[in-house]
């Protein structure tokens, strides 16, 4: 549940097609939405030192955007889950369980609000 009548969403993955949709969703139940900021070298910096090597930039740049929205303040970031973009067209493993992910490797006072 959102207390604070706020929430986050990073700058990455899902962001550039999905967010007229979340920001008209979230708007119109009456909750503030926060941005990460543009995505810099120290965003791909901090995310790249929470996750292991072989994983993919845009996970890394997903992380930092994240860490970024924390250190803001921001208590509840949305993490969604897309699991398919299209019929019999799946996204990779790391996009499909992106909230574990995140809850697994970052740390802090923070709530995820999934979605699938």
């Amino acid at each position: 549940m959102i207390k604070d009548k706020t929430i986050g969403i990073p700058r990455a993955i899902s962001y550039y097609n999905y967010f007229p949709f979340w920001w008209g969703f979230f708007n119109n139940i009456g909750i503030e939405i926060i941005l990460s900021d543009p995505t810099t070298k120290k965003t791909i910096a901090d995310g790249a030192s929470l996750v292991v090597t072989e994983t993919c930039l845009p996970i890394k740049v997903y992380t930092g955007h994240v860490v970024n929205l924390i250190n803001k303040g921001v208590k509840n970031i949305f993490v969604p889950s897309i699991q398919s973009i299209a019929p019999k067209i799946y996204n990779c493993s790391k996009i499909r369980g992106l909230p574990d992910l995140i809850k697994n490797v970052v740390k802090g006072d923070f709530n995820i609000i999934e979605a699938t």
